[in-house]
């Protein structure tokens, strides 16, 4: 498992196959959500107030790098191959009120692209296949779809 704690603001890896294990890690403020990435060998999480993304070698449990987002964040989705991160950029107002979505690649993970969406984009989801991510704005009532 690998989750956020937005109080202490750090990342936290809790193997729990066989003897439970747990390793944490400092990132940037206010983590919002984890995801696993390139065969878990990376943990990224998603962070609001900071309005960054920190990339953490998992077998290390270090902070590898910290990449600036182009807003704040709202959510997120990993491809089902766990190689692309799309971030919703509504932020954590509610109801959500920025836009966009960076896209998060790479070995190790970085930000490659920025796409606009509708107002208020709150919400991602990625086809089984990967080829296609949709992207919810709720002031704008639309939906992006992103196709590779």
């Amino acid at each position: 498992l690998f989750f956020p704690d937005r109080v202490s603001n750090t990342a936290m890896l809790l193997k729990v196959a066989g003897v439970t294990e747990a390793k944490q890690v400092a990132v940037d403020q206010t983590p919002e959500a984890g995801f696993l990435m390139n065969e878990d060998r990376f943990g990224v999480t998603i962070n609001s107030a900071a309005r960054t993304a920190s990339v953490i070698a998992l077998p290390q449990m270090v902070v590898k790098n910290t990449l600036m987002l182009s807003g704040m964040p709202c959510s997120g989705e990993v491809s089902t191959d766990r190689r692309t991160l799309f971030v919703s950029l509504g932020g954590t107002d509610r109801p959500p009120r920025g836009s966009g979505v960076d896209i998060i690649t790479g070995d190790p993970p970085k930000v490659v692209g920025s796409l606009p969406t509708g107002k208020g984009a709150c919400a991602v989801a990625v086809s089984k296949d990967g080829r296609r991510a949709a992207v919810a704005s709720y002031f704008s009532k639309s939906i992006t779809i992103l196709e590779q």
